[in-house]
């Protein structure tokens, strides 16, 4: 059963053919509206609001988890006129702008973590090395998989 419902930026017919509409579910057509909502003359809240509500902080050296929107286990978020993964919103909230070239790696590996002291930046070629120091990667010749960590091995 087709389920309607209507952009709330510019107000274009949104169709959801299977399943249905979360709870948190951003009503916009795509990513373009969704970073017009992103600007603080679109919500009675700011920005920084809306992110840190959708954040759990148990302790304060704790991984802070993401609560909101994901994709493959990373959060999303309307940041700066555009969607963005969660822990670069974080690192430029607490420290500024990525520089070009620059990824936000985790010391942690818990892909929906925002804590600013458990990220740190890197360039690509830096993450895939830490991937495989810590067992997150499996090279076999130039095939390159993921497969999570390894923590054991059957004969």
């Amino acid at each position: 059963m087709n389920e309607i419902r209507f952009c709330d930026v510019c107000g274009k017919e949104i169709i959801r053919k299977r399943g249905k509409w979360s709870k948190n579910c951003r009503t916009t057509c795509g990513h373009s509206c969704a970073g017009k909502l992103a600007t603080p003359n679109h919500s009675s809240i700011s920005v920084i609001e809306r992110f840190w509500n959708k954040v759990k902080i148990i302790q304060q050296d704790d991984c802070w988890i993401w609560t909101g929107a994901t994709v493959k286990k990373y959060g999303e978020f309307a940041f700066e006129g555009k969607i963005q993964s969660t822990h670069r919103v974080s690192w430029q909230i607490h420290f500024g702008t990525i520089p070009d070239g620059m990824d936000v790696l985790h010391h942690c590996d818990n892909p929906p973590c925002i804590n600013p002291k458990h990220l740190f930046l890197g360039t690509h070629s830096d993450n895939m090395q830490d991937a495989k120091r810590k067992g997150r990667k499996y090279c076999s010749g130039d095939k390159r998989q993921y497969f999570g960590r390894i923590t054991s091995v059957k004969d």
